[in-house]
């Protein structure tokens, strides 16, 4: 009687389900009986839950990526610029190639001239360049085309070469200077130079006179370090020398004129056009 009643208690308490229910043996398989009491929901959430922390664990490492690309980026545009000292003083060598635009003069006499060469070194601070200067050309004097303006005989002169060699000293100025930041380089100067040129002519003679030039230049490179200097210039120079023949000449009116005066000595002017390297450090 009493297992009846109880028999009636559970089927009472036990809710309605459409279609048979099996329940799983208390015996049988422990997975199959975990399968049964957790709710499919839960199974389906627990495998999002994975998902999802594999995503975020990926977009925490891409995020990482992200993060050490832009260090070494920054490290790569935090090289230092270059900083030119264009104040301290450096030594300064250059090399230059001219020709003559025009006949260069000997003694109010047009010659016919080489190429010159001409070597250079000295010091150079900011817009200022000193420098000492070697020039080496040659020349043919045509003797017989030669007429002399003196009072005291003049020998009779030959077609000749010579060997020019000119000593001398050159200050430059630049009243256009510039550097950009990455170290191109520019000027413009304005030259002033002075000594002493010897010819020494083929069949005979030492022609030894003073002279003295002018010279406008532009000047163009670059600089690869704080002191380091590379430029190229192209420069026109007018030389003016001193005549040999008139140092007893009468004065006299070569031209119409109020007063007689002897000729002007430094009279044998010529036009260069140089081309040159200069570098320094």
């Amino acid at each position: 009687m009493r297992s009846s009643i109880a028999f009636a208690l559970l089927v009472s308490s036990t809710p309605a389900v459409a279609g048979p229910t099996q329940i799983p043996s208390v015996v049988g398989d422990h997975a199959d009986l975990a399968s049964y009491l957790v709710p499919r929901a839960t199974v389906s959430d627990a495998s999002t839950g994975d998902d999802s922390d594999e995503h975020t664990a990926a977009t925490t490492v891409a995020q990482a990526s992200d993060a050490e690309t832009p260090t070494a980026s920054a490290q790569t545009d935090t090289a230092p610029p270059l900083v030119l000292d264009d104040h301290a003083l450096r030594w300064q060598g250059e090399i230059a190639l001219g020709t003559n635009l025009e006949s260069a003069v000997v003694d109010g006499t047009d010659v016919s001239s080489w190429p010159s060469l001409t070597l250079g070194g000295g010091l150079a601070t900011g817009r200022f360049v000193a420098l000492a200067t070697y020039t080496l050309t040659a020349e043919h004097y045509p003797g017989s085309t030669t007429t002399a303006l003196a009072t005291t005989p003049q020998p009779a002169f030959e077609d000749t070469d010579g060997v020019v060699h000119r000593l001398g000293l050159a200050g430059r100025y630049s009243f256009l200077h510039g550097a950009s930041d990455g170290g191109v380089l520019g000027d413009v100067w304005l030259q002033g130079d002075g000594g002493e040129e010897f010819t020494r002519w083929d069949r005979g003679g030492l022609l030894a006179r003073p002279y003295f030039g002018v010279g406008l230049g532009w000047q163009t490179g670059f600089a690869s370090s704080a002191h380091r200097r590379h430029q190229l210039y192209v420069a026109l120079r007018v030389q003016v020398a001193r005549r040999s023949d008139l140092d007893d000449a009468l004065a006299t009116c070569s031209a119409p004129c109020t007063e007689a005066t002897p000729p002007e000595r430094w009279a044998d002017r010529s036009l260069e056009l140089r081309v040159g390297y200069a570098w320094g450090n």
